[in-house]
């Protein structure tokens, strides 16, 4: 079976092998983007990704914890560039605009979203996956206080899919903010945000928002009579998954 090399914006080098009709299967649980769509991304990288160089030679296994605790760009790198390799760079589909200006066909170029990640004067567009500046928990001070949070991982993200009630502080919940007790050093998680003041809570989420960015992933298409650009997401087009446009 084909294998190959990819490089991720963490800078890990994973090996692939090549999709086969078995991970179609994991893949056709995939419904919406909620927590069950995630864990079947999540089970289907499992499968396919061979191990991690650990070194020049040596392989280690990932499995799916792994997968689970890989940080959210390096995933979403990993799923694009195991799509290219399996099914080629190239999603095509086709949009409906309604009985007025009918359907109409479009190509996205997944190359646009990655690249290779050990190449430090790569290109990018407004659209690429950008790789990590660091990989370490971010640190903030803000108010005479010290906090800091973790990137943003697979089962972050899955934290976020479950929450029952959306709410703006799950950026921070999700990355296990901790802030530091003055008396003995030790960070502590935070529970109860009624001790921060909105100004602490603005400074930490801009902090996150410019530190670790998420890729968004959507392709932007143009109604072809007036212009009016509309954002798809990209893993909901059914063509990325399952292509019958090649």
């Amino acid at each position: 079976m084909n294998t190959t090399k990819v490089n991720l914006p963490s800078g890990r080098v994973f090996v692939i092998r090549e999709q086969t009709g078995a991970d179609d299967e994991i893949l056709t649980t995939i419904t919406d983007r909620d927590s069950g769509e995630l864990e079947a991304i999540h089970k289907f990288l499992a499968g396919i990704v061979i191990g991690e160089y650990k070194g020049e030679e040596e392989l280690t296994k990932v499995g799916l914890d792994g997968i689970n605790n890989l940080l959210i760009r390096d995933k979403y790198a990993l799923l694009i560039k195991a799509r290219i390799f399996s099914l080629g760079n190239y999603v095509k589909f086709e949009y409906d605009f309604g009985e007025v200006f009918g359907k109409a066909e479009f190509v996205e170029d997944l190359n646009n979203y990655v690249i290779d990640y050990s190449d430090k004067d790569a290109k990018t567009t407004h659209l690429t996956i950008l790789p990590y500046q660091s990989i370490n928990p971010i640190s903030i001070e803000v108010e005479d206080r010290h906090f800091v949070l973790d990137l943003l991982s697979s089962k972050g993200e899955i934290a976020i899919a479950n929450a029952r009630t959306p709410n703006i502080n799950l950026v921070l919940t999700s990355r296990n903010l901790r802030v530091k007790d003055p008396n003995t050093g030790k960070y502590n998680p935070v529970i109860n945000f009624s001790a921060l003041t909105g100004r602490s809570m603005a400074i930490i989420r801009s902090e996150v928002r410019l530190r670790d960015y998420a890729p968004s992933l959507v392709s932007q298409i143009s109604n072809p009579v007036t212009g009016e650009t509309l954002d798809i997401p990209l893993l909901g087009i059914p063509d990325f998954f399952f292509p019958t446009r090649l």
